[in-house]
This record gives C-alpha cells, structure tokens and sequence, in this order.
C-alpha cells in the first residue's frame, strides 16, 4: 500500500511520537510509475494542542476527474445550517450544500472538463468560524476522445461497429451517441472502446454527440465525463 498523504487530528492536549515501520518507502509524486525512495526510520516528536470544535476533516470519494458531477460526503466538526464551502483554483465548484449533522455535511461537486488535475483545498465558512482542509480534493483526468472510427454511419444501419480511441477510458466507461441506439460496448483498453450502434431510418442526418462516462469505482478511484459534438454523424 502507497501512503502519500497522512493527516492527524489531536485528541487531546500532549505529545505523541510518529515512527515509519521498517517496511516502509516515501513516495516520489513526480516519477511515472511511482517509485519508492529511502525513509529514515528515527521517527519524530510532535506536540498537540487542545483538540478544535470546528473544522474540516475529510471528503468521502476525493479522487474526482474531469467533468464529473456527483454527490460527496464532508465530515468534520461543530457545523451549524448555513455553512458555505469554498474549493480553490478554477474548475470546480460545491453546491447544494446541507448540513445533515454537526459533523457531516452532504453537497454536490462539479468539475470541468478542462479543470487543471492537482489537489485543491476546500475551505468552509459557518458564521465566524472558517477551516481549510488542505489538499482534500484531488481533480485527476477525466476520459477523453481522441477519434471515432468510422466516422459516419449510413441511416437504416444495423449492428455497426465503431471504434472510439482516446485515453483513461476504464472497464466501466459507458458511451451514448444522440440519435443512435448503442447496443452493446466492449472495453479493449484504457485507450480503445468498441461499441456496436444501429440507426434508425428516420435518424436525422447530421453530426451527433458522442459521450462517454466513467463512474466512480473504488479500484481506481477516478471518474469523470466528456463529449465529442462533430467527431460522428449519421449520414
């Protein structure tokens, strides 16, 4: 298991001390794979301080790619009705907050499809009382579409394959195309989704967006969505 972020919160006024196992590695975010480096074993000392009544803790399904747009779970303490929430940089917002308890809070994040990928700090504002969770939120890639092979399909066709390239295109990402029945999708690889479409003969010709979906899956974390508006056209 890979730990790349540790966060505490006191319990009570003292000390505790924090110790890496004999087993353990630091990570290194700027290599592709992850590699692991050396890590001091000695440990370290820490003082705490009285433990806070208000504050943000955590973010339930933090790994969140572009163009998603799904419900979350924030949990922490003393939140009261009329808590806003604030994410920082550009690209992604939090509304429909409600305060469901005084520690848990339910709202619906939305992220852009062209949202920069990198961790993001929530801050949450009830009355006098303000708390930043630093890095809570990560925007990772969303699916992208590269191209759509063919391009175009005949009116009236019936059982047609489509190729659809582009890149992190998961197991569990759905297509649709407007205006064409997409029977059946095949995965081949994170850069490659074959799906088998009919048109109707009274389909409009024309171009027709292609989207596709990937939901959260908890083996990969990652989830987003996006379309294409004239890489498909039925003609």
């Amino acid at each position: 298991m890979n730990v790349t972020t540790l966060r505490f919160k006191a319990a009570a006024a003292g000390s505790a001390d924090l110790c890496a196992s004999d087993v353990s590695t630091a990570v290194d975010p700027s290599t592709d794979p992850v590699q692991g480096l050396s890590l001091a074993l000695a440990g370290g000392s820490y003082v705490l301080g009285s433990p806070s009544s208000f504050g943000l803790g955590s973010i339930t399904h933090n790994w969140i790619g572009q163009g998603a747009k799904n419900a979350v779970t924030l949990t922490g303490r003393g939140f009261t009705a009329g808590a806003t929430l604030a994410v920082s940089g550009q690209g992604v917002t939090l509304t429909g907050v409600h305060v469901v308890s005084s520690t848990k809070i339910t709202a619906t994040v939305a992220v852009t499809q062209t949202a920069a990928v990198g961790h993001r700090n929530v801050t949450i504002t009830n009355g006098t009382h303000v708390a930043t969770c630093q890095n809570c939120l990560q925007v990772t890639q969303g699916p992208k579409i590269a191209s759509v092979a063919p391009s175009s399909v005949a009116r009236g066709s019936v059982g047609k394959t489509v190729v659809i390239t582009g890149s992190y295109l998961s197991p569990r990402t759905t297509v649709g195309i407007a205006g064409v029945t997409v029977k059946s999708t095949t995965w081949v690889t994170y850069n490659e989704i074959d799906v088998t479409v009919s048109v109707p003969a009274g389909a409009t010709v024309g171009a027709k967006r292609v989207s596709v979906k990937t939901p959260f899956w908890s083996s990969y974390g990652y989830y987003g969505a996006t379309s294409c508006a004239r890489c498909f056209s039925v003609t």
